[in-house]
């Protein structure tokens, strides 16, 4: 038993590693504008989490406190209700933002996994904590004006779908934050 629980953390220990060293995070939308050394403390804060075909990652409605960027894989958003639509994102893709904003936030939709699916997750609780350390304050605050702006415009696209959808019964695409 104790080996197993060695070798789970030195694979947490070496997929950390290799994010770190890869380009993948900073061609993830609210880490691209961090310096290096801010990915590295950030990466250190994050857990690994790697889903199976169809596994339900969170549910519409469930309070949420982790902000999630696709690693590999896919996942399928699914917005129930008159203003519902579903969605796919692939890596670099991220969602999620409104829990690291937001205490008690409530999930928008559903989200499931489509294929194996590893996803890097940050808890609002360590992201609140990276914030308190002076020097990631401006950056850290620079991903909050980010995560802010995408979650206004995905609640503006919701609004607008749902507005369409009164006016003809029909609707389109649209936001994902979830």
């Amino acid at each position: 038993m104790r080996r197993r629980s060695t070798d789970k953390t030195q694979g947490r220990i070496t997929a950390r590693l290799k994010l770190k060293n890869s380009k993948k995070l900073k061609s993830v939308e609210i880490f691209n504008v961090l310096p290096s050394k801010l990915i590295d403390e950030m990466v250190d804060c994050t857990e690994l989490e790697t889903f199976q075909n169809n596994a339900i990652i969170y549910s519409e409605g469930s309070i949420g406190d982790k902000f999630y960027a696709i690693i590999t894989g896919k996942v399928n958003i699914v917005k129930a209700g008159s203003a519902g639509f579903t969605k796919t994102l692939e890596a670099p893709d991220v969602f999620g933002e409104g829990a690291l904003l937001k205490e008690n936030y409530e999930r928008t939709a559903t989200i499931t996994s489509s294929g194996k699916t590893t996803l890097l997750s940050l808890t609002r609780e360590k992201f609140n904590e990276l914030k308190k350390n002076n020097s990631n304050k401006l950056s850290l605050e620079t991903i909050d004006e980010t995560l802010e702006k995408n979650v206004a415009k995905y609640e503006k696209e919701d609004k607008t779908r749902e507005a369409g959808k009164d006016e003809n019964g029909g609707g389109g695409g649209g936001g994902f934050e979830v």
